[in-house]
């Protein structure tokens, strides 16, 4: 027996998708502020989900296997951790 669940079945992931398009925009923007938090934002939200993800299906043990989206996410807020550590040095670099 399997079952697929995604991060889009949910609101969880309209969530993700809203908050990361908005992070891009505010770079673009030069938003400073809004950009460092969205961006937080996004992150925390990724490790939180994959955390609660894990802890539903604990139970489960060994017969869990994550997708690529899962791990897709996971990639994505490094990037967007990258991405804010570069801004921060480029800013500083301008100022």
């Amino acid at each position: 027996m399997s079952q697929s669940v995604k991060l889009l079945d949910g609101k969880d992931g309209y969530i993700l998708m809203i908050l990361v398009i908005l992070t891009a925009v505010f770079m673009f923007l030069n938003n400073a502020k809004a950009f460092y938090g969205l961006a937080g934002a996004s992150i925390v939200w990724s490790v939180y989900e994959f955390i609660d993800c894990k802890s539903e299906l604990k139970e489960f043990g060994d017969m869990i296997k994550y997708g690529a989206g899962c791990w897709l996410s996971i990639i994505g807020a490094v990037v967007i951790a990258a991405g804010v550590a570069l801004y921060a040095l480029e800013e500083k670099k301008n100022a």
